[in-house]
């Protein structure tokens, strides 16, 4: 998750024409404290990112207890649309289903294009791409990450 100032200063523009909360909570300091509506206190979006990291880390890794480390015990592997009819998948059966596919593939790559944190609602969003090697040929997918953090903001639930 590296911007240049000048896309950074992009993209908190953009933000503050689409939701003005989500932009007074981007431009808070790393290391303020943050304290929400009911008091509490909440985790900086630095913590957020360097979540959303270990998140891409554990991916191009391509390691199955690279990909799980972020997640909480609880966390839910969840692919949408739901219409596709693919039922959300606990930590285990994840691994179970990584367990499977992942000798398929080598050299998983993923690219973030952005990422819009709110750390009050301890969630972000992430527009990310792949690539992938296989014994057919490489394989490329989009995708929209939704990502719900714990209060503390360092881990996925």
């Amino acid at each position: 998750m590296y911007y240049s100032s000048s896309l950074l200063s992009a993209a908190l523009l953009v933000l503050t024409r689409i939701h003005p909360r989500v932009f007074a909570s981007a431009i808070a300091l790393p290391w303020e404290k943050h304290v929400d509506s009911t008091g509490l206190t909440r985790p900086s979006i630095e913590t957020q990112m360097e979540t959303v990291q270990a998140v891409i880390d554990g991916y191009n890794a391509w390691d199955t207890d690279a990909i799980l480390a972020y997640r909480a015990p609880d966390c839910q592997h969840q692919v949408l649309p739901s219409s596709m009819g693919r039922a959300a998948q606990s930590n285990d059966e994840y691994r179970t289903y990584l367990s499977a596919v992942m000798p398929q593939f080598s050299n998983f790559t993923v690219v973030v294009h952005s990422a819009v944190h709110d750390p009050e609602t301890h969630s972000c969003v992430v527009h990310a791409s792949s690539t992938v090697d296989t014994e057919i040929g490489q394989y490329a997918n989009e995708y929209m990450l939704s990502l719900e953090f714990t209060e503390d903001g360092k881990k996925v639930k």
